[in-house]
C-alpha cells in the first residue's frame, strides 16, 4: 500500500495569505464608506434645502406680470413713493401762500386745543377808535375780525398775544393799544381783550396789526391763533375767502 504524500512546504508558501514565520503581519485596513453614504438622511435634507434656496432665488428676481404692466403704464413700479414719502402721483398740497398749512380760510372754524377761532372779516384803516379815543397807525392798520369759542372746562382770558400775523417767513405782533381801542366804547371800556370767556361761550372782537401798506394789502397773509399765553397749540388761518 502506498502512504499519502504530505504536502510540500513550497505549496503552502504559494497559498494566498501565507506569511512566512517570523515576519510581522501588516494591519488590515478597513475600507470606509464615503461621507454621503454614511449620512444618507442628512445628505437628503441638505439636497432639499439647496433646491428650496435655488427656487427662492430664481423667483425673487422675477417681476409678476401685473407689476410689469403697472410699471409700463405709469413709468414707476406699483407702490413706489415720491421723495416726500407720499404715493407717486398723489396730488400736492395747496400752496401755503394761498391757504394756511391746515387749509383754513375766512369763515372756517379752526380749532387749537380747547379754543376755536373763526375769521369773519379783514379790513384796513389809517386809524381805529372813536373821536374821543383814537389810535393812528405808523404804517397801515390791518384789522382782523374774529370769533373765539371756549370749548374747555374753565374760563380763559383773551389777550392779543394769542394772535400773530404771518406773511412768508415774517411774523408780526398785534398792536396792543390799537386792538384795545378797536374793541372799546367811547368810555374806553374794552369788550374783548382781557375779558374772560367761560366754557361754551363765543366772543367776537378785532385784532389790529400795524404794518406796512404792502403787507396790509397783501393777499397771502395768514393769522396764527394759539391756545393761551404759552401757545402750546396753534392753528393758522389764511386771510382769504
Amino acid at each position: 500500500m502506498t502512504s499519502p504524500v504530505p504536502p510540500h512546504a513550497s505549496d503552502s508558501q504559494h497559498q494566498p495569505g501565507f506569511v512566512p514565520p517570523g515576519v510581522p503581519q501588516a494591519p488590515v485596513v478597513e475600507q470606509k464608506k464615503n461621507w454621503c453614504a454614511r449620512h444618507k438622511v442628512l445628505t437628503g435634507c441638505l439636497a432639499v434645502l439647496a433646491l428650496f434656496i435655488g427656487v427662492v432665488a430664481v423667483s425673487g428676481g422675477e417681476t409678476s406680470p401685473g407689476a410689469e404692466a403697472a410699471q409700463d403704464a405709469t413709468g414707476v413700479t406699483a407702490g413706489a413713493t415720491d421723495e416726500g414719502g407720499g404715493d407717486a402721483g398723489e396730488s400736492k398740497a395747496s400752496d401755503p401762500s394761498v391757504e394756511g398749512p391746515q387749509g383754513f380760510v375766512i369763515g372756517d372754524v379752526a380749532t387749537a386745543g380747547d379754543m376755536s377761532y373763526t375769521v369773519t372779516g379783514v379790513d384796513t384803516a389809517a386809524s381805529v377808535g372813536s373821536s374821543f379815543l383814537e389810535e393812528k397807525a405808523k404804517g397801515m392798520y390791518l384789522i382782523v375780525s374774529v370769533e373765539v369759542t371756549n370749548n374747555g372746562n374753565e374760563a380763559v382770558m383773551i389777550d392779543d398775544s394769542f394772535f400773530t400775523l404771518k406773511n412768508g417767513d415774517k411774523s408780526y405782533d398785534a398792536d396792543s393799544m390799537a386792538s384795545m381801542t378797536a374793541n372799546s366804547d367811547d368810555s374806553g371800556n374794552s369788550s374783548f381783550f382781557l375779558e374772560n370767556i367761560n366754557p361754551d361761550v363765543t366772543m367776537a372782537g378785532n385784532v389790529v396789526f400795524d404794518v406796512s401798506k404792502d403787507i396790509a394789502t397783501a393777499h397771502d397773509n395768514r393769522i396764527e391763533a394759539q391756545t393761551g399765553f404759552w401757545g402750546t397749540e396753534t392753528v393758522e388761518i389764511a386771510l382769504t375767502q
